[in-house]
């Protein structure tokens, strides 16, 4: 045992301790066993899910649901072929695309929604994948998490094939507009080599047929009601004069959608009372003064209620054609004031009439 200086420091060495830390690296080194390896290769064809050509959807409703059944890809347990060697681990990947941040439930079971080229279009999809030797994994569905994919693999040795199935179904997640999904690539799945993606063998993909999108709305015509003339006298004891019905007809609603409701707003007018159903006259030369325009229900009694989207569209059905809905109103003069502040002129009002399809 020596005695030696380093940088104005005494340390020890000792030959024997030396020699087992040697010995130790040697064993370290030498007790690994040799590296597993596996070469893998495929060009497996796409799958193509075709979804219905066309697809239409109601105009305002954002309610994630269904948009499709599900649709099957080919089962197959060889997408790629694999020869392995010393327990390489070899399976199949799904990836995981962007998500639409909201999700959609089915039988019991939640999936996330990835996004399509479309706004408004997503799909949910589940897999089954299969590892050489160890078989089919079972259905698992494909959900946000900080893994970029989702797999199955199994360790072997010798020649392996892995692959899978995917089913997908389009869901709704917000609101669609008319146009068209672009048939194309909706997600891949790759290989998975020993803790690699896609590395090696060409991907899977999973593509989606085209699919037209329609909006489903009625026709709603402009309507021009006239109310009889009336005198300054007649405001003399009553607020609200000459009341007249007003029809408004809804035509040609299709099926398919839950529900139709619609609001009313007054045009280039001041709102007198929002829950009354009153606004004020136009303005400028020739306008009466002190009178306004009063709307309530079909009874005459009830104020329409202005900003409202809550009014339900009566007599719609979901399920058969819907050739032709009124909604019934009733528009009177009304005195904005006291009697003394009625001055000649015209009355004119203008609405909007705002459909919502649900």
């Amino acid at each position: 045992m020596g005695l030696h200086e380093l940088y104005g420091k005494k340390w020890w060495f000792s030959d024997t301790l030396l020699l087992v830390v040697l010995v130790c690296s040697i064993v370290v080194l030498m007790s690994g066993k040799a590296m597993a390896a596996a070469t893998c290769s495929g060009n497996p064809a796409a799958d193509t899910f075709n979804f219905p050509p066309v697809i239409s959807v109601p105009r305002d409703s954002t309610q994630v649901m269904a948009l499709t059944g599900w649709v099957a890809g080919a089962s197959a347990t060889n997408w790629w072929s694999c020869n392995t060697s010393n327990d390489s681990n070899t399976g199949s990947a799904v990836f995981k695309p962007v998500s639409a941040n909201s999700s959609y439930s089915d039988g019991g079971d939640t999936y996330t929604i990835w996004k399509t080229s479309k706004d408004g279009v997503g799909f949910v999809l589940k897999y089954n994948l299969y590892a050489n030797g160890c078989g089919w994994a079972g259905w698992g569905k494909l959900v946000s998490s900080a893994n970029a994919y989702a797999f199955n693999f199994c360790n072997s040795n010798g020649s392996v094939t892995n692959g899978g199935q995917v089913q997908i179904r389009l869901v709704q997640y917000g609101q669609i507009t008319a146009g068209v999904l672009a048939g194309g690539e909706l997600t891949r799945a790759v290989t998975y080599v020993d803790g690699n993606y896609g590395t090696q063998g060409g991907p899977k993909q999973f593509l989606a047929s085209s699919v037209q999108f329609n909006v489903l709305m009625c026709q709603v015509d402009s309507v021009d009601l006239q109310l009889a003339d009336s005198y300054v006298w007649d405001y003399a004891s009553t607020t609200e004069v000459k009341k007249k019905p007003l029809q408004i007809q809804v035509k040609n609603c299709p099926s398919g959608m839950n529900v139709i409701r619609y609001e009313l707003d007054p045009i280039g007018a001041n709102i007198i009372s929002s829950t009354n159903g009153t606004f004020s006259n136009q303005s400028g030369p020739g306008m009466a003064g002190g009178v306004g325009i009063r709307i309530t229900d079909s009874t005459g009694i009830n104020p329409v209620k202005f900003a409202d989207p809550s009014y339900t569209l009566a007599g719609y059905s979901p399920t058969s054609g819907n050739s032709m809905l009124p909604i019934n109103l009733n528009v009177a003069y009304y005195r904005t004031g006291t009697a003394a502040q009625v001055t000649p002129g015209q009355v004119v009002g203008l609405v909007q009439l705002t459909m919502l399809y649900l």
